[in-house]
């Protein structure tokens, strides 16, 4: 799991530093980010595979982010955590499929620790999905491919007795 890279965004330093905190011993790379800006460079620069933001940001709030991830990086899970409860304002983005889970703050670890495992099941489920139908395309046209040519030669065949 350790090419898997899990990033935090909140602008609360405080916050950051106890997600670090509880999460030290997981077996995943951990990136921390205290703006929407700062989030969507590190994603520019590296593969990140889930994304963890916080709701109220100032610039770009957790939401905004959110969408943007899911236009520029569509197979980065999304993962709301926030003290917002406000179901109006997120029960939306759950349901179009831009946030994969909400966790409430304060966060239980151990709870939290199994959403997180949750979510990057789920990017490498989608990962592998992705792949399988790759192969599934190519063996396609490896087979199209094979037909084409089979069908020339015995097209080939039938014009000279």
């Amino acid at each position: 799991m350790r090419s898997v890279t899990v990033l935090f965004v909140d602008d609360e330093a405080r916050s950051l530093a106890a997600l670090e905190r509880h999460l030290v011993k997981e077996p995943y790379a951990k990136r921390f980010a205290h703006s929407a800006r700062k989030a969507l460079e590190i994603m520019a620069e590296e593969p990140v595979h889930v994304i963890v933001c916080d709701m109220r940001m100032p610039e770009m709030d957790g939401l905004t982010l959110l969408r943007k991830v899911k236009g520029l990086y569509p197979e980065t899970v999304r993962v709301v955590l926030s003290a917002v409860t406000q179901v109006a304002q997120i029960l939306p983005c759950i349901n179009s499929g831009e946030v994969f889970r909400y966790v409430a703050k304060p966060l239980e670890p151990a709870e939290f620790r199994r959403t997180l495992r949750d979510a990057i099941a789920r990017h490498l489920s989608l990962r592998e999905q992705r792949e399988l139908v790759e192969r599934l395309r190519n063996s396609n046209e490896e087979l199209k491919s094979a037909l084409e040519k089979c069908e020339g030669e015995e097209e080939r065949d039938r014009g000279n007795p």
